[in-house]
Protein backbone atom coordinates (compact mmCIF):
# COMPACT_ATOMS: atom_id res chain seq x y z
CA UNK A 1 0.00 0.00 0.00
CA UNK A 2 1.31 3.25 -0.74
CA UNK A 3 -0.14 5.98 1.08
CA UNK A 4 0.80 9.77 0.27
CA UNK A 5 -0.01 13.26 1.14
CA UNK A 6 -1.02 14.91 -1.31
CA UNK A 7 -1.90 18.61 0.39
CA UNK A 8 1.06 18.73 2.78
CA UNK A 9 0.02 19.74 6.22
CA UNK A 10 -3.58 19.82 5.45
CA UNK A 11 -5.00 16.51 7.40
CA UNK A 12 -5.40 14.68 4.35
CA UNK A 13 -4.13 11.33 3.00
CA UNK A 14 -4.20 9.72 -0.09
CA UNK A 15 -3.85 5.66 -0.54
CA UNK A 16 -3.53 3.44 -3.62
CA UNK A 17 -3.47 -0.90 -3.15
CA UNK A 18 -3.86 -3.83 -5.37
CA UNK A 19 -7.21 -5.62 -4.88
CA UNK A 20 -5.63 -8.39 -3.70
CA UNK A 21 -3.63 -6.56 -0.85
CA UNK A 22 -6.57 -4.80 0.34
CA UNK A 23 -8.96 -7.78 1.47
CA UNK A 24 -10.07 -6.92 5.09
CA UNK A 25 -13.25 -8.01 6.95
CA UNK A 26 -16.06 -5.97 6.05
CA UNK A 27 -18.33 -4.45 8.67
CA UNK A 28 -21.98 -6.13 8.90
CA UNK A 29 -23.52 -2.73 7.77
CA UNK A 30 -21.49 -2.95 4.30
CA UNK A 31 -21.88 -6.90 4.52
CA UNK A 32 -25.96 -6.02 3.52
CA UNK A 33 -24.86 -3.59 1.17
CA UNK A 34 -22.71 -6.22 -0.51
CA UNK A 35 -25.17 -8.77 -0.85
CA UNK A 36 -26.09 -10.00 -4.19
CA UNK A 37 -23.00 -8.84 -5.76
CA UNK A 38 -20.51 -10.54 -8.17
CA UNK A 39 -17.45 -12.16 -6.91
CA UNK A 40 -15.46 -9.80 -9.01
CA UNK A 41 -17.53 -6.47 -7.58
CA UNK A 42 -17.12 -7.88 -4.11
CA UNK A 43 -13.24 -8.04 -4.24
CA UNK A 44 -13.55 -4.35 -5.61
CA UNK A 45 -16.11 -3.14 -2.69
CA UNK A 46 -14.16 -5.02 0.04
CA UNK A 47 -11.01 -3.49 -1.21
CA UNK A 48 -11.68 -0.14 -1.18
CA UNK A 49 -13.23 0.06 2.41
CA UNK A 50 -10.15 -2.36 3.53
CA UNK A 51 -7.77 0.81 1.98
CA UNK A 52 -10.17 3.74 3.52
CA UNK A 53 -10.07 2.28 7.14
CA UNK A 54 -6.25 1.70 6.36
CA UNK A 55 -6.04 5.32 5.72
CA UNK A 56 -8.38 6.69 8.69
CA UNK A 57 -5.88 5.00 10.78
CA UNK A 58 -2.81 6.69 9.42
CA UNK A 59 -4.43 9.55 9.42
CA UNK A 60 -5.39 9.62 13.20
CA UNK A 61 -8.75 8.77 13.26
CA UNK A 62 -10.84 5.83 14.20
CA UNK A 63 -12.11 3.48 11.98
CA UNK A 64 -15.75 2.57 10.77
CA UNK A 65 -18.55 1.45 8.52
CA UNK A 66 -18.41 3.39 5.26
CA UNK A 67 -22.35 3.14 4.71
CA UNK A 68 -23.74 4.10 0.82
CA UNK A 69 -25.83 7.35 -0.04
CA UNK A 70 -28.93 6.77 -2.21
CA UNK A 71 -26.54 7.77 -5.47
CA UNK A 72 -23.72 4.91 -4.41
CA UNK A 73 -21.54 7.31 -2.62
CA UNK A 74 -19.63 6.26 0.06
CA UNK A 75 -21.12 7.95 3.48
CA UNK A 76 -18.66 8.58 6.25
CA UNK A 77 -18.38 8.90 9.92
CA UNK A 78 -18.61 12.49 11.35
CA UNK A 79 -15.85 14.71 11.34
CA UNK A 80 -14.38 12.71 7.82
CA UNK A 81 -14.72 13.49 4.06
CA UNK A 82 -13.66 11.11 1.30
CA UNK A 83 -14.09 9.68 -1.77
CA UNK A 84 -13.54 6.10 -3.10
CA UNK A 85 -11.85 4.53 -6.61
CA UNK A 86 -10.79 1.61 -8.18
CA UNK A 87 -9.63 -0.26 -11.37
CA UNK A 88 -9.92 -4.04 -11.75
CA UNK A 89 -6.45 -4.11 -10.14
CA UNK A 90 -6.39 -1.27 -7.99
CA UNK A 91 -8.56 0.32 -5.30
CA UNK A 92 -7.80 4.01 -4.08
CA UNK A 93 -9.26 6.15 -0.79
CA UNK A 94 -8.70 9.57 -0.01
CA UNK A 95 -9.60 10.65 3.44
CA UNK A 96 -9.23 14.20 4.98
CA UNK A 97 -10.72 15.80 8.48
CA UNK A 98 -13.85 17.75 7.58
CA UNK A 99 -12.13 20.41 9.69
CA UNK A 100 -10.02 20.91 6.75
CA UNK A 101 -11.87 20.28 3.44
CA UNK A 102 -15.82 19.86 3.27
CA UNK A 103 -15.43 17.63 0.34
CA UNK A 104 -12.98 15.58 -1.68
CA UNK A 105 -13.00 13.51 -4.71
CA UNK A 106 -10.33 10.69 -5.96
CA UNK A 107 -10.72 8.84 -9.45
CA UNK A 108 -8.10 5.84 -10.11
CA UNK A 109 -7.58 4.72 -14.21
CA UNK A 110 -5.72 2.37 -16.04
CA UNK A 111 -3.52 2.88 -18.95
CA UNK A 112 -6.64 2.23 -21.47
CA UNK A 113 -7.23 5.27 -23.68
CA UNK A 114 -10.21 7.53 -24.69
CA UNK A 115 -11.32 7.19 -27.82
CA UNK A 116 -11.71 10.22 -30.74
CA UNK A 117 -15.23 9.87 -30.54
CA UNK A 118 -15.60 9.88 -26.81
CA UNK A 119 -12.70 12.52 -26.47
CA UNK A 120 -14.70 14.98 -28.40
CA UNK A 121 -17.82 14.65 -26.22
CA UNK A 122 -15.66 14.90 -22.28
CA UNK A 123 -13.43 17.78 -23.50
CA UNK A 124 -11.76 20.88 -25.19
CA UNK A 125 -8.94 21.49 -27.16
CA UNK A 126 -7.84 24.03 -24.71
CA UNK A 127 -8.07 21.50 -22.13
CA UNK A 128 -6.03 18.71 -23.16
CA UNK A 129 -3.13 21.94 -24.36
CA UNK A 130 -3.30 22.74 -20.29
CA UNK A 131 -2.34 19.42 -19.52
CA UNK A 132 0.17 18.92 -22.08
CA UNK A 133 1.81 22.19 -20.93
CA UNK A 134 2.04 21.04 -17.57
CA UNK A 135 3.72 17.93 -18.92
CA UNK A 136 1.22 15.99 -17.58
CA UNK A 137 0.57 14.21 -20.86
CA UNK A 138 3.57 13.22 -23.84
CA UNK A 139 0.94 12.67 -26.24
CA UNK A 140 -3.17 14.15 -27.10
CA UNK A 141 -4.71 10.50 -25.73
CA UNK A 142 -2.82 10.53 -22.54
CA UNK A 143 -3.60 14.18 -21.99
CA UNK A 144 -7.84 12.89 -22.82
CA UNK A 145 -6.60 10.21 -20.02
CA UNK A 146 -5.93 12.85 -17.39
CA UNK A 147 -8.56 15.44 -18.39
CA UNK A 148 -10.75 12.67 -18.13
CA UNK A 149 -9.89 11.52 -14.33
CA UNK A 150 -9.41 14.67 -13.05
CA UNK A 151 -13.11 15.26 -14.33
CA UNK A 152 -14.46 12.55 -12.47
CA UNK A 153 -12.57 13.00 -8.96
CA UNK A 154 -14.07 16.57 -9.71
CA UNK A 155 -17.57 14.84 -9.93
CA UNK A 156 -17.76 12.78 -6.84
CA UNK A 157 -16.24 15.79 -5.15
CA UNK A 158 -18.78 18.27 -5.83
CA UNK A 159 -22.10 15.52 -5.04
CA UNK A 160 -22.24 15.48 -1.38
CA UNK A 161 -22.33 19.25 -1.32
CA UNK A 162 -24.40 20.09 -4.63
CA UNK A 163 -26.65 17.13 -5.41
CA UNK A 164 -25.98 17.48 -9.05
CA UNK A 165 -26.36 14.11 -9.99
CA UNK A 166 -26.78 14.98 -14.18
CA UNK A 167 -23.25 17.03 -14.25
CA UNK A 168 -21.86 16.82 -17.73
CA UNK A 169 -18.23 16.89 -18.91
CA UNK A 170 -18.63 19.70 -20.87
CA UNK A 171 -20.43 21.37 -18.44
CA UNK A 172 -16.59 22.37 -16.28
CA UNK A 173 -13.46 23.18 -18.06
CA UNK A 174 -10.27 22.41 -16.35
CA UNK A 175 -7.61 25.58 -16.41
CA UNK A 176 -4.39 26.04 -14.83
CA UNK A 177 -4.22 27.12 -11.37
CA UNK A 178 -1.37 29.02 -9.37
CA UNK A 179 -0.25 25.62 -7.76
CA UNK A 180 1.81 23.03 -9.11
CA UNK A 181 2.31 21.83 -12.58
CA UNK A 182 0.24 18.94 -11.17
CA UNK A 183 -2.71 21.09 -10.10
CA UNK A 184 -5.90 22.34 -11.89
CA UNK A 185 -8.76 24.97 -10.73
CA UNK A 186 -11.87 24.64 -13.15
CA UNK A 187 -14.21 26.98 -14.84
CA UNK A 188 -18.03 26.31 -14.38
CA UNK A 189 -19.81 26.50 -18.16
CA UNK A 190 -23.42 25.57 -17.32
CA UNK A 191 -26.12 27.87 -15.14
CA UNK A 192 -25.37 25.76 -11.86
CA UNK A 193 -25.45 28.14 -9.18
CA UNK A 194 -24.73 26.05 -6.18
CA UNK A 195 -21.44 24.54 -8.32
CA UNK A 196 -20.64 27.90 -9.43
CA UNK A 197 -20.42 29.29 -5.74
CA UNK A 198 -17.75 26.31 -4.89
CA UNK A 199 -15.60 27.11 -8.34
CA UNK A 200 -12.88 29.00 -6.51
CA UNK A 201 -12.88 26.74 -3.86
CA UNK A 202 -12.14 23.90 -6.24
CA UNK A 203 -8.53 22.12 -6.92
CA UNK A 204 -7.59 19.04 -8.61
CA UNK A 205 -3.85 17.49 -8.15
CA UNK A 206 -3.08 14.47 -10.84
CA UNK A 207 -0.60 11.98 -9.97
CA UNK A 208 1.09 8.95 -11.32
CA UNK A 209 1.23 6.00 -8.80
CA UNK A 210 2.27 2.56 -9.57
CA UNK A 211 1.62 3.38 -13.48
CA UNK A 212 -2.15 4.82 -13.41
CA UNK A 213 -3.57 8.35 -13.36
CA UNK A 214 -4.77 9.08 -10.13
CA UNK A 215 -6.84 12.49 -9.54
CA UNK A 216 -7.74 14.14 -6.29
CA UNK A 217 -10.04 16.97 -6.27
CA UNK A 218 -10.80 19.01 -2.76
CA UNK A 219 -12.92 21.63 -1.66
CA UNK A 220 -11.41 23.50 1.01
CA UNK A 221 -13.88 25.81 3.55
CA UNK A 222 -13.44 29.22 3.54
CA UNK A 223 -10.55 29.61 5.36
CA UNK A 224 -8.38 26.57 4.49
CA UNK A 225 -8.95 27.41 0.40
CA UNK A 226 -5.85 29.41 0.30
CA UNK A 227 -3.91 26.39 1.62
CA UNK A 228 -4.81 23.73 -0.68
Amino acid sequence: MDIVEPVPGAAVLLSVARLRDSQGKLHSDEEFIARGMTRARLREFRAARTLARATMRALGEPESAIRRGEAGEPIWAPGIVGSLSHTRTHAAALVARASAFVAVGVDLDDDRLIGDAAAAELMNRAELEVVLRRGLANTPPRACSVVFSAKEALFKCQYPLTFCGDLQFDDVELVADSGPGSSFGVVVRRNLPSLARLASRVHIITLVIQGLTLSAAFIGGESAAKDV
